[in-house]
């Protein structure tokens, strides 16, 4: 899979890949609620 994403020039790369990260996540564990007893933690 592929995306391309627009950042503004204020926004590093590095804070866009955390936020895309986390949203992610969030989608993930919201419709595969046994990850998280998996991935305790909450994160891969």
């Amino acid at each position: 899979m592929h995306i391309v994403v627009s950042l503004l020039p204020t926004m590093s790369v590095s804070k866009a890949l955390h936020l895309l990260k986390g949203a992610s996540n969030r989608e993930l564990f919201k419709h595969k609620p046994n990850f998280r007893k998996r991935y305790w933690g909450g994160h891969f």
